[in-house]
């Protein structure tokens, strides 16, 4: 879990890697009217609909160009086709490959283990380096804030590091829940995934 950032308005990105090649993630919650729209906090804590021109200029930090592939880990993503936030986000983002999901997304987690004083990273010896869950949008946002316990901080801090260490890929996408990837490339949705390189 590289260069994990955490948003004020309920969402974080990290870095992995998707064949091999950096990939971009972004974590957090989404809903679907007509268009498309990220489900954020603003400066009083109200939930608001951000668009995705809105959430590409707060990423714009990340010099988004650097990744050929970006991951929505967002309900409801892909949902409307050229009206999805994944469709109008590939625009914006047009030489990187946009994987967005129909339907609801629902992750795996890594959760804290009160009694054991240590999270639940347990990794599959099959496939060692690659994650099955992610810690929950929620989660990061309390370790964040002010007068969260500094002890689970410090732990929190802690695995992070050993997950960059030691993981290349999170694969966190709980198989039970009815969701479909759908990838876009500059506007155009990819209906053959033998075409993304």
């Amino acid at each position: 879990m590289r260069e994990l950032k955490y948003y004020p308005e309920n969402f974080y990105t990290f870095e992995d890697k998707h064949r091999n090649i950096k990939r971009l993630n972004v974590c957090g919650h989404s809903g679907y009217s007509q268009n498309g729209f990220m489900l954020c906090l603003d400066v009083n804590g109200h939930h608001i609909g951000k668009t995705a021109q809105g959430l590409f200029e707060m990423l714009f930090s990340l010099n988004l160009k650097r990744f050929r592939y970006i991951r929505l880990l967002l309900c409801n993503s892909a949902d409307g086709d050229e009206n999805s936030f994944a469709c109008h986000f590939s625009k914006l983002c047009p030489n990187s490959y946009i994987e967005g999901y129909i339907g609801n997304v629902r992750t795996r987690r890594i959760v804290y283990n009160i009694t054991e004083g240590k999270f639940n990273i347990e990794m599959n010896f099959n496939t060692p380096r690659v994650m099955n869950s992610l810690f929950q949008v929620g989660f990061v946002q309390k370790i964040n804030s002010s007068g969260y316990p500094q002890e689970i901080t410090d732990r929190f801090r802690h695995t992070v590091n050993i997950l960059r260490r030691n993981i290349d890929t999170y694969e966190p996408l709980d198989p039970n829940t009815p969701h479909k990837p759908v990838w876009y490339y500059g506007g155009m949705k990819i209906t053959d995934e033998s075409q993304i390189p």
